[in-house]
């Protein structure tokens, strides 16, 4: 039974020399961003990666605030590489990480003067997008 190595290679998305989980494979994966809407202005998601924010961009965001602290967790992106690709994008880049220890004092207030400053709509990240949501919820509760 003969098949072919070159057709195969293509339909899992390899080229040729390429391991399947090398780098450039991961930079072909599609985008499996998953955004809440909170309001017109504010939405959500966990966290996102270099990739993601053309996506953010194509879908109209005109910010992107990071709420995760870095090196949270391995191989997250940190808040650098997700804000020069969104500077790339012409994107505006805040980061007012909330860590699982709490919040430091003027956490709140760094959110609410993003979400103040009609730069929206806004795309807030964190590992799960709750963070993000727990700060909307006190910023207008």
């Amino acid at each position: 039974m003969a098949f072919d190595i070159i057709a195969l290679s293509r339909k899992l998305g390899l080229r040729r020399g390429e391991p399947q989980n090398s780098p450039a494979k991961q930079v072909r994966k599609k985008s499996k961003m998953r955004i809440t809407k909170i309001s017109e202005q504010f939405a959500v998601s966990p966290q996102i990666s270099v990739e993601d924010v053309a996506t953010a961009a194509a879908q109209g965001y005109k910010t992107i605030m990071c709420n995760r602290p870095d090196n949270e967790e391995f191989g997250q992106p940190s808040a650098q590489t997700i804000e020069a690709a969104a500077k790339a994008h012409g994107l505006d880049f805040h980061w007012v990480p909330v860590s699982h220890q709490g919040m430091a004092p003027d956490t709140l207030d760094r959110f609410q003067a993003v979400i103040s400053a009609e730069n929206g709509p806004i795309l807030a990240y964190c590992r799960s997008g709750n963070r993000c949501s727990i700060l909307w919820n006190m910023s207008n509760g």
